[in-house]
């Protein structure tokens, strides 16, 4: 059995909740430097937009 220390994140905005694509664009960024200044591992990170 292999065991693997991986795990997904989710961020999830909605237009008509008043979330723009770039205030998305800018939540995703300062997560991003949370997890930069905590030394997270986030080269294998992907951003998908879906239902554009």
């Amino acid at each position: 059995m292999r065991h693997h220390n991986t795990f997904k994140l989710y961020l999830t905005g909605r237009e008509s909740d008043g979330i723009t694509e770039t205030l998305f664009r800018k939540t995703v960024a300062a997560f991003n430097k949370r997890l930069a200044e905590s030394k997270a591992d986030t080269v294998g990170f992907v951003l998908k937009t879906f239902n554009r």
